[in-house]
Formats: structure tokens, C-alpha cells, sequence
């Protein structure tokens, strides 16, 4: 909610996360248009942020932004960013799937740079940012380690669906 402003876990075991894998969230846009940090987990392997009507995220050069998807003020988002290293050149790269949950049955896509390879559970996994005054509503959050397109495809319509459930039972 609007007075939580900033959750870090870190767990000793040290377990590593590897490309490929995979992140899988629903969130709402925040009403606001400064910038809000959604997650950044395990370290920065996964970094991203709205910053008006974008969303930006951390690659191996920086800040980039997703051009071809415009968050509207509180609109409901599934969002799923696979790290993948594909054509084995060791270089980063991050396969986007985004549906507006107000037309679920459109899927846009987005191929970029990614970030790094490897994290591990070590690593800070931050929701929100310190001082950032989180105005994003954020629902469930799955992190896969490896995983094909047909488990990815079961997580995406299990969030879908129960956003669907959710999104009936408003009054």
C-alpha cells in the first residue's frame, strides 16, 4: 500500500540462479508519475522500475526501456522477463511477454539486452526501494530457475486466471 516503503530478504544458503530463467509478476501501474522501483531480485539480475508511463529496466550497459508497451496510470500488467543466453556468446539477453489484463488476450513482445548470467539467493531481493514510497500494487511474484515455455505458459495462466477471479469479485 501507499505507506509501505521498503521490503529486502536475503536467505544464507547461497543457492545460484542461472540464465536460463525466468521472472513472472502481476502489478499495477502506480497512479503516480515520478519514478517507483517494483523489484530488484536476486542483487540486480532482475531490476526494473516505472518511470511515467515506462518501464525501465537494469542491462549490462545501463537503463533501458521498453519501447513498445505504454503503462497507463493504474492499469493491471502481467509481466514476464526470461534471461536467456540463447546463441551461447555469454552476453545477457531478456525474451518480454507483457498482457494488458484488461485484454488478456493480447500478448506483446520484446526482445533486449539483459543484465547478468548468474545471482545468487545471497543477494539482496528488494521490493521497492529504500525512501521510494511504493504506490505500485504488486501481486504474485514467481521467480523460475531454468523451466521451458509450456511451464512458463502454466504460470502465466494460473496469474491470469487468478487475477480474473479477483478482478469478478470487485464489487
Amino acid at each position: 500500500g501507499p505507506n509501505v516503503s521498503w521490503a529486502s530478504m536475503v536467505d544464507g544458503s547461497g543457492v545460484a540462479i542461472t540464465a536460463p530463467c525466468s521472472l513472472h509478476l502481476l502489478v499495477r501501474v502506480p497512479p503516480v508519475s515520478g519514478v517507483q522501483s517494483i523489484i530488484s531480485m536476486p542483487g540486480e539480475m532482475f531490476k526494473m522500475s516505472f518511470n511515467a508511463t515506462t518501464l525501465t529496466f537494469k542491462t549490462g550497459n545501463g537503463t533501458q526501456v521498453i519501447n513498445n508497451v505504454t503503462f497507463l496510470p493504474n492499469s493491471w500488467w502481467y509481466i514476464e522477463c526470461r534471461l536467456h543466453d540463447d546463441d551461447g556468446d555469454t552476453v545477457a539477453n531478456f525474451s518480454w511477454r507483457f498482457i494488458n489484463l484488461a485484454d488478456a488476450a493480447t500478448e506483446i513482445t520484446e526482445q533486449t539486452q539483459g543484465h547478468v548470467l548468474a545471482g545468487t539467493w545471497t543477494q539482496n531481493w528488494n521490493i521497492s526501494s529504500a525512501a521510494d514510497h511504493f504506490t505500485i500494487t504488486l501481486g504474485p511474484v514467481v521467480l523460475m530457475n531454468d523451466g521451458n515455455s509450456t511451464k512458463r505458459n502454466v504460470i502465466r495462466d494460473w496469474m491470469l486466471a487468478k487475477y480474473a477471479v479477483e478482478a469478478a469479485s470487485e464489487p
